[in-house]
């Protein structure tokens, strides 16, 4: 009796074994039978949404795309193009989590593969700022305008409807790269009242702005336009250190692209001296480029330390 009910016991924990694995493939069957987002059998959102979920996005990527035209140089800008690079991501990743209306169908997945390749342009815009190849916004802007990424959004977006709008006009028109410059001698920063006198020889391929600064504040700058040379007078007795920096399209107040930012490592001192006959003071000369007889170094200066 005892071998019976042994018998038995395991007979019952066969069956419940075989419910079990029965209770199981039935869960794996109904999982696999049902409606995933995105998947061809989910039901399509109203054409309604559908436009709403694009107005969405539009004024998104406006948003982010406006960031980048409002932040500084350098590597703030870098970061704020890093962050439309994720944002535009992230918005081609959600809209493959919605299923269009079906006349919509074609052109989102255009919309996502041109939101795909816009963000992958974009990381690489961000490569550029951080090179200094593109160092302030206008010339970012001009830059993303451009991009085939932004070319295929502009295709794509015209035939999504009404909302389609929405996202062309969040992107920047196309626009050449802005090449602005001041004329050659141009006093940026007037020196005051002075004897002294500075000469900048410049190298043929970029423009320069050479400025004097003491503790760090900026006293005289002048422009130097590419292959010319520029002079500044007025300028005050005192020592100075000697900053320029150099690149292309002068906004004003920095280049915008190929930006470098250098001092030489010696002090530049200006000095007057009065007699009853005769006034001496100080002219000196400086030279933007390596030269044979020169006795100062130049040295790169990280551009948050440029006297401004």
């Amino acid at each position: 009796m005892t071998t019976s009910r042994g018998n038995v016991r395991l007979l019952a924990i066969r069956r419940l074994t075989s419910r079990l694995a029965t209770a199981v493939i039935c869960g794996i069957m109904v999982a696999a039978c049902a409606t995933l987002p995105g998947s061809l059998h989910a039901t399509p959102i109203s054409p309604e949404a559908y436009q709403n979920e694009l107005r969405a996005d539009g004024n998104a990527l406006k948003a982010t795309l406006d960031g980048i035209g409002a932040a500084p140089p350098l590597e703030p800008l870098a970061s704020q193009v890093d962050s439309a690079a994720s944002a535009v991501r992230a918005a081609a990743q959600r809209l493959t989590t919605i299923v269009p209306p079906t006349q919509y169908a074609a052109a989102q997945a255009n919309l996502v593969s041109a939101l795909d390749q816009l963000a992958s342009q974009l990381s690489g815009v961000r490569a550029q700022v951080q090179s200094r190849e593109l160092c302030a916004a206008p010339s970012v802007m001009a830059t993303l305008s451009s991009l085939p990424g932004a070319d295929a959004l502009r295709q794509a977006a015209p035939t999504l409807g009404p909302a389609g709008a929405d996202l062309t006009a969040a992107l920047p028109a196309p626009e050449p790269l802005p090449d602005r410059h001041e004329h050659n001698g141009t006093v940026l920063r007037a020196p005051g009242s002075g004897r002294g006198e500075i000469a900048a020889e410049n190298v043929p391929d970029h423009d320069s702005a050479v400025t004097l600064s003491q503790d760090g504040r900026v006293v005289a700058s002048f422009y130097v336009a590419r292959g010319e040379t520029a002079q500044m007078a007025n300028i005050p007795d005192g020592t100075y250190d000697v900053f320029f920096t150099s690149g292309a399209d002068w906004d004003g107040g920095e280049f915008t692209r190929s930006c470098t930012f250098q001092r030489f490592d010696k002090t530049a001192t200006f000095a007057t001296t009065e007699t009853q006959n005769r006034i001496t003071y100080t002219k000196l000369t400086v030279i933007l480029y390596p030269a044979p007889n020169g006795n100062a170094r130049v040295v790169d200066v990280p551009p948050d330390s440029f006297p401004k």
